[in-house]
């Protein structure tokens, strides 16, 4: 009966060790996922954007500049994203276009039926970078409505913990295209979603253009990142 006692006595111990493994296993890999951070800038002549004009959408959780010569369209009949902000040059040449796009569920804040925070895991954030991933391939491969068919000059992907973001210099046709996606916090819900920026340019007046759009994309971001920095 003792040699019974003793060898149940050691495998809850065994069992308990093995749980507290994992545990500090998990815990270090979230740690590791979270402490990520990548900048992701394009390359161009840095131009001050203190002459622009800023403006944030705060029910998505995003900022922006555009210039002062810029003016706001609008657009009745944008299909189905009704959160879609369009300025246009005073000479009609360039467009900028903000929206927010499909969201990734993430339990930021997210409770189970009883109240009781159900709390980030590293396996949520490795979901959520898969599905970023899948949307940068899906642009790479030129599938993406947007920009279809770009042929992409320059990109780079940025990480900073769960937050994503992905940029590029490209062309279609004779017009340059530079495009940003931003992916963080949903405001209230704790989801993630995805933030666009493009900005559309006429290939001979790059001179003129073409800094501008990346100084604007640079900057282009998450509300409260901006306001924690």
């Amino acid at each position: 009966m003792k040699a019974d006692y003793y060898l149940i006595i050691s495998l809850i111990l065994n069992v308990s060790a093995y749980g507290q493994s994992d545990l500090k296993s998990e815990s270090s890999k979230l740690d590791s996922l979270l402490k990520r951070r990548y900048k992701c800038n394009l390359s161009g002549k840095k131009i001050s954007l203190k002459n622009f004009v800023g403006a944030s959408d705060d029910a998505f959780g995003y900022s922006y500049y555009y210039p002062k010569n810029f003016h706001e369209v609008v657009n009745k009949n944008i299909g189905n994203i009704y959160d879609t902000s369009e300025y246009i040059s005073a000479d009609r040449k360039c467009k900028l276009k903000l929206w927010p796009g499909k969201t990734i569920s993430f339990p930021l804040g997210a409770v189970d039926k009883n109240g009781k925070l159900l709390g980030l895991k590293s396996s949520d954030i490795i979901r959520a970078e898969n599905i970023v991933d899948q949307y940068i391939d899906s642009i790479k491969n030129g599938k993406t409505k947007e920009v279809e068919g770009i042929r992409i000059i320059e990109s780079c992907k940025g990480v900073n913990g769960y937050n994503f973001q992905f940029s590029l210099k490209g062309i279609i046709g004779n017009r340059g295209y530079i495009y940003k996606i931003v992916i963080s916090e949903l405001p209230v819900s704790g989801d993630l979603i995805f933030k666009h920026f493009l900005y559309e340019y006429p290939l001979n007046f790059k001179l003129e253009y073409e800094q501008i759009g990346i100084a604007m994309a640079n900057d282009f971001g998450d509300v409260f990142a901006k306001l924690s920095r």
